[in-house]
């Protein structure tokens, strides 16, 4: 036999075994390619050093137009609007005042005030009831009770530990899909990423080692914990004392109750969604993007 009778009968047996070799050894990644082909939601990106996911590209924007900036604190009078503002200090924003873009190294919006477009804080951006805001950003945004001038109660242990000692170690064990609603039993553990074609609700005390994409709504239950992020096409409701170490993105809503987390000092995270609701006693390290409208209450 010659060379080219050899090829032609090897030929298509050698194609026949290369092909069922690639589709066994593509099996595992099914999951991953049937959810790439699904309609997916919003999700903020969180790099927050080069684009304009955090506030640190608007951040940026504003120093690189020239504008003036005032050394020391800065105080906007009650019922005042303001544009492009940022200083070197403290930034009070009083009362039914607005301000359009700010900076500085701390942020304290007064009940009833109003950012149009961004307050970025390099440490701390605090905020009291009845706000509205679009952008805000910063380590620590903290919503507190009116009249208050810092948080009252909040888990400052937290902050106070590592990284480390708040996230148990171990790899992820495996990748869960659920057909349908899930609501785990309390105190449930989950090792893996879980996506859920309708609705979730972890009861109290669940701890999620992954994240979590829903097609419908996301509750967290009291207590319960995400070590990772947390994704819906629907709303996204975390309970007093719940927490999510990694990103919170909804198609449509967020709340944020008494006493939730979001982040860590030492990981920063965002919230992003069309619509915000953040509760006195709320905390979020890194940035709170509400698209359309974002409050602050009570």
């Amino acid at each position: 036999m010659n060379f080219t009778q050899i090829l032609a009968t090897q030929l298509p047996w050698t194609l026949a075994l290369f092909g069922l070799a690639v589709g066994v050894f593509s099996i595992p990644l099914l999951p991953a390619l049937v959810e790439m082909l699904r309609k997916r939601p919003y999700v903020l990106n969180i790099d927050r050093q080069d684009d304009g996911s955090s506030a640190y590209a608007a951040k940026k924007s504003m120093l690189d137009a020239g504008e003036a900036v005032v050394t020391g604190d800065m105080h906007i009078q009650p019922g005042r609007d303001m544009g492009t503002t940022h200083c070197t200090g403290y930034l009070f924003v009083a009362h039914h005042a607005s301000v359009s873009a700010a900076q500085a190294q701390h942020i304290f919006l007064q009940a009833g005030s109003t950012v149009r477009e961004v307050a970025a804080a390099v440490q701390t951006l605090t905020v009291q009831p009845d706000c509205q805001f679009a952008w805000l950003d910063a380590q620590t945004v903290c919503f507190i009770a009116a009249g208050a001038q810092e948080a009252a109660g909040r888990r400052k242990i937290d902050d106070d530990l590592p990284l480390s000692a708040l996230q148990q170690s171990g790899t992820k064990e495996k990748f869960v899909r659920i057909e349908g609603s899930w609501q785990p039993a309390p105190r449930t553990q989950v090792r893996g990423d879980c996506v859920v074609t309708q609705d979730v609700y972890l009861a109290r005390e669940c701890q999620i080692f992954g994240n979590i994409k829903a097609y419908g709504n996301v509750k967290l239950g009291a207590y319960s914990c995400v070590h990772g992020s947390v994704f819906a096409d629907g709303s996204i409701e975390i309970s007093p004392s719940a927490r999510v170490f990694g990103v919170v993105s909804s198609a449509h809503s967020v709340v944020l109750h008494q006493g939730s987390v979001v982040g860590h000092i030492d990981q920063l995270s965002s919230v992003s969604a069309p619509h915000i609701v953040a509760h006195a006693g709320a905390l979020v390290h890194g940035s709170v993007r509400a698209s359309t409208l974002g409050q602050s209450k009570v």
